[in-house]
C-alpha cells in the first residue's frame, strides 16, 4: 500500500510542469524576436533616399534641344533647299571622306558662312532699290560660285582666261614636240572632269596669249569664275603642290597606268605634297596666278612621260 502511494506521487511529479524550465530558457531567443520587431518598425519610419532629379532634368533638357534642332533643320530645308544642300554636302564630306579634317572643317565653316550671308529678307513689292542689288557680290565669293554659276554670266576675266608656260617653237608643224604626243590617252580607272567651264585654249600649236609668240600648248585652259572648286581627275598621290612664275599655284598628281595630271594658275591649293586623294576630291580653287590673262584652270595630262590632249581623256569638255 505504501509502495503504491509512492508510485502515484512520483507519477504526479512527472506530470507537473517544471517551473524552473521557463527560468532556464535562453533569453536570446526572446530578445531576438523583440529586436526583429523593433528593426521592422524603425525601417517603416526611416525616410527612403530621394531619387536623383538632376539626371532626369538634364535628360529632359537634351531631348527638348534635339527636338528644337530637328524642327529648325526641317524648316530651313523647306524654306531654303539650295543653301541647305550646300551645308549638308560640306558636312558629308567631312564625315565620310578620308581627308585632311582641318581643311574640310574650314570648308564647312565657309559654306555655313555663305549660307548665313544668303539669308537676306525678300524684297517687298515697290521696293525697287533693294531688288536691284548688284550680282557682283555673289560672283566674287569663291565658295558660292559653284551654286550660282548656272544663273549668272561669267565675268570677262573668266570668259577669256588663258595662259601657261611658254613652249616656244619656230612656226607650226603637223607633228608635236618630242615631249608631247597626239596619241589618245588610255585610262581604264575611275575618273571625273576636274572643272566644268569654257575651253579657251586647246592642246597644240597656238600663239601664246600673253607673249604672242608661236607656242605649243601642253594642256587645255578651262575658264571659270574665281574660286570655283577644282577636283582631282582620278585617285592618286600629290607629287607637287607649289608655285612657279609660269604655272602660278599648281598641283601635280600621279595616278595608275602611267597617268599624271597637272592643275595650274590656282588661287588656292587645298592639298599638299604627299597627300593621297580620291577621284573627285576638291584639291584647289580657280585663280589667275602665274603667267595668265584671267581666271582659268590650265589642265595637263601626261602619260608615260609625254603630254597628251586632255580632251582624249575627257571628250565631254570639248565645247568648241
Amino acid at each position: 500500500m505504501q509502495r503504491s502511494k509512492e508510485m502515484n506521487e512520483l507519477r504526479l511529479r512527472e506530470e507537473e510542469p517544471d517551473e524552473n524550465l521557463y527560468q532556464q530558457l535562453p533569453t536570446t531567443e526572446i530578445l531576438g524576436e523583440e529586436d526583429e520587431d523593433e528593426t521592422e518598425a524603425l525601417l517603416e519610419h526611416t525616410p527612403r533616399p530621394k531619387r536623383d532629379e538632376r539626371f532626369i532634368g538634364t535628360f529632359t533638357m537634351q531631348c527638348i534641344l534635339c527636338i528644337v534642332l530637328a524642327i529648325g533643320l526641317f524648316a530651313v530645308k523647306a524654306a531654303l533647299p539650295d543653301q541647305y544642300q550646300q551645308v549638308a554636302g560640306a558636312y558629308k564630306e567631312v564625315i565620310w571622306q578620308d581627308v585632311n579634317f582641318t581643311e574640310k572643317i574650314n570648308e564647312a565653316q565657309q559654306a555655313i558662312s555663305n549660307f548665313v550671308g544668303q539669308l537676306k529678307p525678300i524684297p517687298r513689292g515697290g521696293d525697287s532699290a533693294s531688288s536691284e542689288e548688284p550680282s557682283s557680290s555673289a560672283s566674287s565669293d569663291p565658295s558660292s560660285s559653284d551654286a550660282t554659276s548656272s544663273q549668272t554670266e561669267p565675268s570677262s576675266d573668266a570668259a577669256s582666261g588663258a595662259g601657261g608656260e611658254e613652249n616656244t617653237v619656230s612656226g607650226t608643224s603637223s607633228e608635236p614636240p618630242d615631249s608631247a604626243t597626239y596619241e589618245p590617252v588610255v585610262f581604264t580607272g575611275k575618273k571625273t572632269v576636274p572643272l566644268t567651264g569654257t575651253v579657251t585654249s586647246m592642246f597644240g600649236y597656238r600663239s601664246h596669249p600673253v607673249s604672242g609668240s608661236d607656242d605649243f600648248h601642253m594642256g587645255i585652259d578651262i575658264a571659270a569664275e574665281e574660286g570655283t572648286a577644282v577636283k582631282a581627275a582620278a585617285a592618286g598621290k600629290v607629287t607637287a603642290a607649289d608655285y612657279n612664275e609660269d604655272y602660278g599655284n599648281y598641283i601635280t598628281i600621279e595616278h595608275e597606268q602611267g597617268l599624271v595630271t597637272r592643275y595650274a594658275h590656282c588661287s588656292k591649293l587645298l592639298v599638299k605634297q604627299g597627300d593621297k586623294v580620291k577621284t573627285g576630291k576638291k584639291i584647289a580653287r580657280v585663280g589667275s596666278t602665274g603667267n595668265s590673262t584671267g581666271y582659268h584652270l590650265h589642265f595637263e595630262v601626261e602619260q608615260n612621260g609625254r603630254r597628251a590632249d586632255p580632251l582624249t581623256l575627257f571628250p565631254e569638255l570639248n565645247n568648241g
